[in-house]
């Protein structure tokens, strides 16, 4: 488990398109992917993902942002731009809190 103050500092400084970098090295790195990601990218049929890697992909941004990713939300993480779009979310709703 990470050391939310260092994430914390690490995701509130990086909102908008440090996140997004983020977001796609860490797919291209986990999915070990040979095209170029974008925002329409499929993490099932374009990566190869399954329900297993999906959630491994989740806990991994859970750790890395501390934040905490609801199942409701699951179903908008099957691109790449979704993946971008919830943790940017979370991210916003914890810096409200």
């Amino acid at each position: 488990m990470s050391d939310c103050s260092t994430s914390t500092d690490i995701g509130v400084n990086c909102i908008g398109a440090g996140i997004r970098v983020q977001v796609y090295a860490y797919l291209v790195d986990y999915f070990m992917a040979d095209v170029e990601l974008d925002e329409a990218t499929l993490l099932v049929d374009d990566l190869g993902a399954d329900s297993l890697d999906l959630l491994h992909v989740v806990q991994a941004f859970n750790d890395m942002f501390c934040i905490d990713i609801d199942a409701d939300l699951l179903p908008r993480m099957l691109t790449v731009g979704g993946v971008c779009e919830v943790v940017e979310l979370k991210l916003q709703c914890r810096s409200i809190h």
